[in-house]
């Protein structure tokens, strides 16, 4: 166990975290500000 190599997991908490934290500040923003109509647009 002492040739443990965090390599494989630490992108993958990297990238959880990272798509975690846009996803909230997508509903904050999403919530708390009217989004663009061409946003509404493509999305619609």
């Amino acid at each position: 166990m002492a040739e443990r190599r965090p390599d494989r997991w630490v992108p993958l908490v990297a990238g959880t975290a990272a798509i975690g934290a846009v996803h909230l500040l997508a509903h904050i923003a999403y919530a708390h500000h009217p989004l663009p109509t061409a946003y509404r647009l493509l999305t619609a």
